[in-house]
């Protein structure tokens, strides 16, 4: 029987950046495997978005994650990636992009 992947997730806010990040920390049983940061935020957001006199019209963009760190156990890299992306996509995010990679992906699961 395959031991449950737990996946501890701990949203915290950046009002400067107008950005919700997440710090997810990876466990199985009582190990610790490893840990992501992603920031989450409105693709091509500036603060001055907010601060317009444009009549108060935000134009809202499609959000976007930043996967700013992912360090995980090679054995359980798989696993606890597709974990974070079905986390996104069932809050809304349709793309991500690797901080290290810059290459922007579609999230494709066949869940």
């Amino acid at each position: 029987m395959e031991k449950e992947l737990e996946m501890r997730i701990l949203p915290s806010f950046c009002e400067e950046k107008c950005a919700i990040i997440f710090s997810v920390h990876f466990k199985l049983e009582k190990q610790k495997i490893g840990e992501a940061i992603i920031y989450t935020c409105s693709e091509g957001y500036q603060p001055e978005d907010l601060n317009s006199a444009k009549e108060n019209i935000f134009n809202l963009k499609r959000k976007i994650a930043y996967i700013k760190e992912f360090e995980v156990i090679e054995e359980y890299k798989t696993k606890s990636l597709k974990n974070v992306l079905e986390f996104l996509k069932v809050i809304g995010i349709q793309n991500y992009m690797f901080k290290k990679e810059n290459i922007q992906h579609q999230l494709e699961l066949s869940i």
